[in-house]
C-alpha cells in the first residue's frame, strides 16, 4: 500500500469492508475532472487491497453521455501489443477472430472485449497484427 502511496499520493476516498468469508477489503479512490470545451470529462481510480496486497484496479471515466467501466490499470494506447494489453487490463470476456480471405488480405485481426458485468460498458479492443489500432467503447 505504500508503494501506491508513493507513486499515486493520498487517495481521495479510502473504504474498508468486511466480506461474508470475513475477509477486510481496503477500496482506495482517486478522482480526477477535468473540463473540456464540449463536456465535462472525470475519471476515477480504485484500487482494492487485501491483507496490504492489490487485489483489483479499475478506472471509471464519465464524460457526456458516455460511461466506461472497465479493468484497465492504464488504457491500451494505439500500437500497444496482445501482452502489454494484457499486462494491464488482465484477460479479455471474449475474443473474437476475423478471418479474411487469405487470398486478398494477408492481416490478423483480433478484437478483445471487456464487460465488467452485464449491466455495464463494453470495451472492445481492435488489433491488427498483434497491435492496437482502436479501442471503442459501446453500451
Amino acid at each position: 500500500m505504500q508503494q501506491i502511496e508513493t507513486l499515486c499520493g493520498k487517495p481521495t476516498i479510502i473504504n474498508a469492508e468486511d466480506t461474508n468469508e470475513n475477509v477486510e477489503i481496503t477500496r482506495w479512490i482517486y478522482n480526477k475532472a477535468r473540463l473540456r470545451p464540449s463536456q465535462n470529462i472525470s475519471s476515477a481510480l480504485s484500487i482494492d487491497f487485501v491483507k496490504n496486497k492489490v487485489i483489483e484496479v479499475t478506472t471509471q471515466y464519465t464524460g457526456g453521455d458516455q460511461f466506461a467501466n472497465v479493468y484497465c490499470f492504464t488504457l491500451p494506447r494505439k500500437g500497444d501489443t496482445h501482452s502489454q494489453v494484457m499486462g494491464s487490463c488482465g484477460k479479455p470476456d471474449q475474443i473474437s477472430q476475423i478471418t479474411p480471405d487469405k487470398t486478398v488480405d494477408k492481416d490478423e485481426r483480433v478484437i478483445w472485449q471487456y464487460q465488467r458485468d452485464p449491466y455495464s460498458s463494453k470495451m472492445l479492443i481492435y488489433f491488427l497484427n498483434g497491435q492496437v489500432v482502436s479501442i471503442e467503447i459501446k453500451g
